[in-house]
């Protein structure tokens, strides 16, 4: 990959955990959404498309508590989430399986 010189030291602008521990929650939070989706997509199967495009053509526009709402996804429960740790428990159990 090509990247362009004045990006390319850029991530040492990025702070780390240790500086400011809650910069990275929103990437935390994002995973857990999108693995909570795909397994959605997993179960339900092409008709679960339909749904994730509506989502993502209305992330743009609209704060994303009240454009999942409208699809009857409720972010504030934990429900919304489990999926998405369940799928990296077993990431996690899979990877832990590999070790001696």
């Amino acid at each position: 990959m090509r990247v362009q010189k004045y990006f390319r030291y850029e991530w040492l602008s990025v702070a780390g955990p240790d500086e400011d521990p809650g910069c990275h929650q929103s990437y935390a939070f994002g995973y857990l959404l999108a693995l909570g989706l795909y397994s959605r997509f997993q179960a339900q199967g092409q008709s679960a498309v339909p749904l994730c495009e509506r989502l993502f053509a209305a992330s743009e526009h609209a704060y994303p508590e009240k454009t999942f709402l409208q699809e009857g996804i409720d972010m504030r429960s934990r429900d919304t989430y489990d999926a998405g740790f369940d799928a990296t428990k077993r990431k996690v159990d899979e990877l832990e399986s590999l070790m001696p």
